[in-house]
């Protein structure tokens, strides 16, 4: 990756726009430059804009958006910045912009504009935040902390990978290399091995548990199939043959009660049909008057229609007066329209003559001395504002003087004050490195101190836990013993009820063995049995109850049936069984029910009793074996408590002794310091304070010497404000006088037009004669439209009123013509009449049927007759089929057998038809239930066959990466990770200098170390280099880390912000000449310092200057940034 430009806007206290262009010449030339200007001018700028262009965030603000925005200069509304940069020979541009509402500095802040562009064919890649910073990580393969990392090492973050503890060391390459993923792949395996190893369990589990039948229990279940088939076959063609005899006898008992109900249908209908005999005769009396009826509706219609017309007459006479009494009405208004038009037409020609007679004439006169007015006040204003821009520049010099006075004094008075800030410039560098170097150890002794008091904290806590777990151990061993007293005394409980149970031990001799699940369910299984046949009995009875209570129900019936005589249920002559039937007891089967009743009730509470005890017996056999557990558990966890007590005991010894020597280091490097700073009158600030007071002492040294030069510039400035200000106040004098002579010729003028005004206001108070001549114009128009308005009104009430008296013409003569007629009908009536045997028209209307009326009787009618016909045919048909049922003998039963005993018959073959299905159940049940247990049975070993190749594969991958926290795994990647950082590290340092090489520690996993070659190999901890040594360490591992982090991308421009500082000449020298050695291989490297000897070496600069007085800075103009639009507009 590479970056080609730079152009942004208004950010921080560079104020403007402005365009980097590292294509062209001198970057071209030469690819390692400088970025120098002083403290606080706006140099790490130049690196946010990047930044910000290409992720939308700065490493010293973090994300910028529509709450925050720091970046953006103060007293401007808008900001931006745009990066063209070049990956694998495709060229893209990033662009950020932001701006606040309405482009006011007051406004709002409104969400950012984001886009990438391909260069090559303009394509808008993504123009959304989120979208585009994925697309830069993807083109790039950096995110915003690897580019921190590779390309662009801010302020601070040399050192920060070099000082790490070793915990934040394995963060921050995790974070760098993205080895995360390492300890993810770790606890993925853990959790597949536990997965795999449960799963295997489950399976063997569910394999023990499966009990199937023995191969002589299926031989036998088999055969007893085979013989209830032939039994349950047997039984079925018996019930076949009973139900037919039974459908035979219901068939003719229902044709019997088919016949008598048809013969009692078809009397009701003749039934019917002799009550409606006198409606029905309305039919033939009706006929006479329909003969008539034609001539009746004639003579109806003519006289409707007759009196339809008298009605329109009368109202077209009423109209007729009032249209007269319009027209006359009408004609006096078209009289006054044509006098009111004459009137108007004189009007309008006496004001015509006095416009153009006097009116123009003044008007024109007073349009010239408007215009004089307006030339004088056009060369009036110009000279107002030049007045007033004069004296406005005039009031800025005497501000100006008196700030540069103010200025000046404090300047005087800050160097008196602070005269000792003069030596800081030169002390300060040497002071720091040594701060520098007392705070990590204060930091690991504060470290080493708070491990030690937690580890004595950890022992104290382990003893008092100790004496706990022994207290819970003997707590738990007599729950132990009280669980088994309870379990011991609730199995006797048990074996005491089952044995008073009766018939349960001479069925069940296993009682007397010792209590288990089996010896339960074998008493439970008895009980069963005796409930299914206390069941069955019941079922028996209450049908023997039913059969019993029904021939007690049918004795009246029975008393009834003599000998030879039909029976009126089954037809039968002979009646054999009356005598039998007259023996029946049913007291005696209800009193068996009830004895069998209640010992069933007596077996189910038994049933609920042993279940009841069962669920008891259970949960304190359980309660039994988690007692025991628990003192099992308890124990191995007081081991566990002993070992980790010894290992607590063993490390706090080791601490103390590390401690003690952390104390002494410190101690010493504290008197050095202090001997340090005593020629400096400054004392030890507190560390966690350091920065703050490292940068105050910068401050302040830099104030003494900007200060300093100030004051020479301050006197200058004073001498040009004085000359400034002279020249302003001639200039003032010479626009008064101008303005005094226009001034008195502007009132003369308004005078003379004033006059004029007042003149025509009196003759036409109407400004405009425009308006004056429309008027005329309307009013004369108005009169004419009026005159033709009623002319028309006038010609439309004449053409209505011959319209009516049209119409009342033609209906006079409608009239005429329907009398005649009218008198022609009647007459044809009366006639009909007379000949009809209706003495009068009254008559005739009572024997005249309605049209509905006559259609419901002839309804009635065909309803009647069609009922005979099909009332007959159901009879005819129900005698037949009485005659055919009883000619069929075929399952005609004999005599001897009535619907009541094939029906007790039939339910008992029904009853041995169900036990037989049900043993079939429980058998095809059982062989079904077995098969499918076989059948998982080997569905289960092939998955514990799998499932063990599988935990085999993974339990050994598991035991060489695989931990719970993904540690295992995770460790040793960092651990490669870091030692290549190490070999690209010390390529750097034989650059930089061939003195030190890094290595890892062997004693801990991610700690590094120096060796001196020049001193025999010698290994020194990092904290004990010095500043200029630290640095070049420090600088090699920040160089290494970009060629890691770069793995997806070859890095081809680099930003170094700060870090120089501390170095003395010889050390810069080396550390410029690495830097040559990589711009040669090249990489276009940047450099942001003020450090004087750095600026010599490097001879392509970009110079930050700051502006006197504004808080603001520029850079050179050759970098101001003028838009396409603006040079065309000029």
């Amino acid at each position: 990756m590479k970056i080609n430009s730079l152009r942004f806007k208004n950010l921080n206290s560079l104020k403007g726009q402005w365009k980097i262009d590292f294509t062209q010449s001198p970057f071209s030339d030469n690819g390692l430059f400088a970025i120098v200007g002083p403290t606080g001018a706006g140099k790490t700028t130049l690196l946010d804009a990047i930044c910000l262009a290409l992720y939308q965030q700065t490493p010293r603000l973090g994300g910028i958006n529509k709450s925050s925005n720091g970046l953006m200069t103060k007293g401007t509304a808008d900001c931006l910045a745009e990066v063209e940069f070049e990956v694998k020979g495709q060229e893209y541009r990033a662009f950020w912009s932001q701006r606040r509402s309405r482009n006011k500095v007051d406004g709002n802040l409104q969400d950012a504009i984001v886009e990438l562009v391909r260069v090559g064919d303009g394509k808008i890649l993504a123009s959304q935040v989120k979208k585009m910073s994925g697309l830069i990580e993807s083109i790039t393969g950096l995110d915003f902390a690897r580019f921190t990392k590779s390309m662009m090492l801010s302020q601070g973050q040399f050192a920060a990978f070099l000082n790490a503890a070793a915990n934040e060391r394995a963060e921050l390459l995790e974070e760098l290399t993205g080895t995360e993923i390492y300890g993810l792949i770790s606890e993925q395996v853990h959790q597949n091995y536990v997965m795999s190893k449960q799963q295997l369990e489950q399976f063997n589990a569910h394999a023990e548990g499966l009990e199937i039948l023995p191969a002589e229990t299926i031989a036998e279940l088999e055969q007893q199939k085979k013989e209830l088939d032939q039994q349950l076959s047997q039984q079925e063609n018996e019930q076949k043959i009973i139900q037919r005899q039974l459908a035979w006898l219901e068939k003719k008992s229902l044709a019997h009660s088919a016949k008598g109900q048809a013969q009692l249908e078809l009397d009701k209908v003749l039934k019917q049909q002799q009550d409606k005999e006198k409606q029905l005769a309305r039919i033939e009396a009706s006929k006479p008057a329909e003969e008539i009826e034609t001539n009746y509706l004639a003579y109806q219609q003519i006289q409707q229609r007759l009196n339809i017309h008298k009605v329109q007459l009368s109202t077209l006479l009423v109209e007729q007066k009032k249209a007269d009494e319009v027209v006359a009405q009408q004609d006096g208004i078209v009289v006054s329209d044509k006098e009111n038009l004459i009137q108007v037409r004189c009007q309008n020609d006496e004001a015509q003559s006095l416009l153009n007679e006097k009116i123009i004439p003044l008007d024109v006169e007073i349009e010239q001395f408007n215009k004089e007015l307006e030339s004088l006040h056009t060369s009036t204003q110009p000279l107002l504002q030049s007045q007033q821009q004069q004296v406005q520049q005039q009031q800025i010099v005497v501000h100006k003087q008196q700030k540069v006075q103010r200025d000046l004094a404090q300047s005087e008075q800050y160097l008196i004050s602070n005269q000792h800030h003069a030596n800081l410039h030169s002390q300060l560098p040497l002071v720091s490195a040594q701060l520098q170097r007392l705070k990590p150890l204060q930091e690991t002794i504060a470290q080493s101190d708070v491990g030690h008091k937690a580890q004595q904290q950890d022992i104290l806590e382990g003893q008092a836990q100790l004496g706990q777990q022994d207290d819970v151990i003997i707590a738990a061993k007599a729950k132990q013993q009280q669980q088994e007293k309870q379990f011991f005394d609730f199995e006797q409980k048990i074996i005491e009820y089952l044995t008073s149970i009766p018939d349960v031990v001479e069925l069940a001799p296993n009682l007397l063995t010792p209590l288990s699940a089996d010896v339960i369910e074998s008493g439970l299984q008895v009980l069963r049995k005796q409930y299914q046949s206390y069941q069955q009995q019941l079922k028996d009875l209450d049908l023997l109850l039913i059969q019993e209570r029904r021939i007690e129900d049918l004795t009246a019936e029975r008393n009834r049936l003599q000998e030879n005589e039909e029976c009126p249920l089954c037809g039968s002559l002979q009646h054999p069984k009356i005598e039998s039937y007259q023996v029946l007891n049913i007291s005696i089967t209800e009193e068996r029910k009830r004895l069998i009743s209640q010992q069933l009730l007596d077996t189910e509470q038994y049933a609920n009793t042993i279940k009841n005890l069962n669920t008891d017996w259970q949960q304190l056999k359980a309660s039994q074996a988690a007692a025991h557990q628990a003192v099992i558990n308890e124990q191995q966890k007081k081991a566990l408590l002993e070992k980790h007590q010894l290992g607590l005991k063993l490390q706090f010894d080791k601490n103390v002794q590390v401690l003690q020597q952390q104390l002494q280091d410190f101690q010493q490097l504290n008197h050095v310091i202090e001997q340090q700073l005593q020629p400096l009158k400054l004392s030890i600030p507190a560390l966690d304070q350091l920065d703050q007071w490292i940068l105050k002492q910068q401050k302040n040294s830099t104030q003494w010497q900007s200060v300093t030069s100030s004051q020479t510039g301050y006197q200058q400035e004073l001498q040009s404000l004085e000359l400034q200000w002279v020249h302003y106040d001639l200039q003032i004098k010479n626009l008064n006088e101008q303005l005094t002579d226009l001034d008195e010729k502007s009132q003369s003028s308004q005078k003379n037009l004033m006059d004029k005004k007042g003149l025509r206001f009196n003759l036409l108070p109407e400004a405009d004669l425009t308006i004056v001549r429309r008027q005329l114009e309307q009013s004369l128009e108005g009169a004419e439209t009026r005159l033709q308005k009623s002319q028309g009104q006038l010609t439309a009430n004449l053409q209505q009123q011959q319209n009516i008296l049209g119409q009342l013409s033609s209906v006079q003569d409608h009239i005429h013509q329907l009398a005649q007629e009218y008198e022609s009908l009647q007459n044809q009536w009366l006639q009909a009449l007379a000949l009809s045997p209706f003495s009068d028209e009254q008559a005739y209307l009572a024997a005249l049927i309605s049209v509905e009326d006559k259609q419901a009787l002839l309804v009635l009618q065909q309803t009647i007759q069609h009922g005979i016909v099909k009332q007959q045919g159901l009879l005819d048909q129900a005698i037949l089929t009485y005659e055919e049922i009883t000619a069929d003998t075929q399952f005609q039963p004999s005599e001897s057998w009535t619907v009541f005993s094939l029906t007790q018959q039939s339910d008992e073959i029904g009853s041995a038809i169900k036990a037989i299905s049900s043993q079939q159940g429980e058998i095809h049940h059982s062989l079904q239930s077995d098969a499918d247990k076989r059948k998982r049975q080997e569905g289960l070993l092939l998955k514990i066959q799998q499932a063990k190749v599988s935990y085999d594969d993974i339990a050994y991958l598991h035991s060489l990466i695989g931990s719970q926290k993904g540690d295992k795994f995770r460790r040793f990647a960092q651990g490669l990770t870091l030692d290549h950082l190490v070999y690209l590290a010390n390529m750097q340092l034989n650059r930089l200098h061939g003195r030190y090489l890094l290595q890892r520690k062997e004693s801990e996993a991610l700690e590094l170390q120096v060796l001196d070659t020049w001193q025999g190999d010698e290994v020194r901890d990092t904290k004990t280099l010095s500043g200029g040594e630290g640095f070049l360490v420090s600088l090699a591992l920040a160089l290494a880390l970009s060629d890691l982090v770069s793995h997806k991308t070859k890095i081809e421009s680099l930003f170094l912000d700060e870090g120089f500082g501390t170095l003395d000449s010889a050390t810069l020298d080396m550390a410029l000449d690495a830097l040559d050695s990589l711009n040669a291989s090249g990489k276009m490297i940047g450099i942001i310092s003020h450090v004087e000897a750095m600026k010599e070496r490097i001879p392509v600069q970009i110079q930050v200057t700051k502006m006197n007085g504004l808080g603001n800075s520029k850079l050179e103009s050759q970098y101001a940034f003028v838009s396409p639009s603006s040079v065309t507009k000029k």
